[in-house]
């Protein structure tokens, strides 16, 4: 079947033409809000010179097709996930979750203690002080690791 991305918007968005020429404006939005369902009717899918790759055989119906409005920055996200550079802050998130997650268990993480955006600040700077200075001293009375050449 082909995808989403094979139908296409023209420049007002609120027309879609399919791979085998047809358009519909027919359309709703879609259930969670972020696009639009656009809904070929059964007599354009039985014409259309594509039709067994775009709709099951068995189909009662005509093609409906969703298009987002944030598909542009899906696929940028998707491409920015792919690099190298990506794949380094992902292989280092996982540290900075378990202190993340040390502060919220441990440390009262969710409550604060005084009223006011300062206070919190200090209060959670603090926190933060004494979350690292516990790292610190685990790794200094750790024993030296024998370094691979």
């Amino acid at each position: 079947m082909f995808p989403p991305a094979a139908f296409t918007l023209n420049e007002t968005r609120d027309e879609v033409r399919g791979p085998g020429g047809a358009t519909t404006r027919t359309r709703k939005r879609a259930e969670r809000g972020h696009g639009w369902r656009f809904a070929f009717s059964l007599c354009q899918c039985r014409v259309c010179p594509v039709r067994a790759q775009c709709v099951k055989p068995d189909t009662q119906r005509g093609r409906t097709v969703i298009k987002r409005d944030y598909e542009a920055q899906y696929q940028r996200a998707r491409q920015r996930a792919q690099t190298a550079a990506y794949h380094a802050v992902r292989r280092e998130h996982p540290r900075s979750e378990r202190k993340l997650a040390e502060l919220v268990r441990w440390h009262a993480g969710r409550r604060v203690r005084y009223r006011g955006r300062l206070r919190v600040k200090i209060q959670y700077g603090l926190t933060a002080i004494v979350v690292n200075g516990k790292r610190m001293v685990t790794l200094l009375a750790l024993p030296p690791q024998p370094q691979l050449a």
